[in-house]
């Protein structure tokens, strides 16, 4: 799931900015120019700005709460997709080719457990011999959809029972 700061505390922290940026803001122009007549000027100041932050803050937490709502919504759609697809598929890290993630269908396909297949690498489901291709593949792929060609596999070897 992706880890996101919640629209509460972003809206927290605006209103708190916000008041004090109002409050010293307008305390630092009476020190300016201290002239005493505009001393309940700032006080209005104050008050107007305050409104201001308050309800721009709750506007700014319902956009932000939409936007969350949406973007989970979106996150669901794609993980059940990809965990539901009768095609086997998985998530390798670059960096370590681990797999962090794979679905029911890649684990029926190549015969191994879920915890058994997020043990291996990129490398144990592929021929010795195409490891050197998996390599420079990782290196010369771009981000975004790209046709790789044909790949060969390894699945599990089931022992006889003789």
């Amino acid at each position: 799931m992706i880890d996101l700061v919640s629209p509460t505390r972003i809206v927290i922290v605006y209103v708190i900015l916000g008041l004090l940026w109002i409050y010293f803001s307008d305390t630092i122009l009476l020190y300016i120019f201290s002239d005493p007549s505009v001393d309940y000027l700032t006080h209005a100041q104050h008050y107007k700005g305050a409104a201001f932050v308050l309800l721009t803050g709750v506007v700014l937490r319902w956009v932000l709460k939409q936007y969350w709502y949406r973007l989970r919504a979106t996150e669901t759609a794609y993980s059940r997709m990809f965990e539901t697809s009768p095609q086997p598929m998985w998530i390798f890290d670059r960096r370590n080719y681990q797999f962090p993630e794979v679905n029911d269908a890649a684990l029926y396909a190549y015969g191994y457990s879920r915890e058994e297949f997020l043990n291996l690498t990129i490398f144990d489901i592929r021929p010795t011999e195409d490891i050197q291709r998996v390599m420079t593949s990782h290196v010369t792929t771009k981000e975004g959809y790209h046709k790789s060609g044909t790949w060969r596999h390894v699945k599990r070897t089931v022992p006889s029972c003789t």
